[in-house]
């Protein structure tokens, strides 16, 4: 796995220790007039997780290497790894899952700011 660089810091929004087993339970979209205000929001069930237990993520004017009417193949799959890197003033996640049927899939957003949600 290729996270940022040892010595630079994760940014507080990010899970450094990882969500491998987290279910990916829906993907929801949020579009508004203005093209710089769309929110991907990604809500987990961290149950298997060993790491954080992170519920939920949402990601700030975002763009995506998938088609958004095809974000559902990633509902119900299974995290399997990530990928963080920062360009610019911008991020780039690789989200590394394993769908219902055992295909390995890849899921890249680009985007400018997340929050993630956590549960105890």
């Amino acid at each position: 796995m290729k996270k940022k660089q040892q010595s630079e810091q994760f940014p507080k929004w990010y899970w450094p220790v990882g969500l491998h087993d987290a279910q990916i339970k829906d993907i929801t979209v949020q579009e508004s007039l203005c093209s710089e205000n769309k929110q991907m929001t990604i809500t987990l069930d961290p149950e298997a997780v060993l790491g954080e237990c992170v519920t939920k993520i949402v990601f700030y004017n975002f763009k995506t290497d998938c088609c958004l009417a095809d974000l559902h193949i990633f509902n119900n799959s299974w995290w399997l790894d990530d990928e963080l890197l920062k360009e610019g003033n911008s991020y780039i996640l690789s989200i590394f899952v394993e769908t219902q049927n055992r295909k390995k899939k890849t899921l890249t957003i680009r985007f400018d700011f997340a929050e993630k949600e956590t549960s105890v």
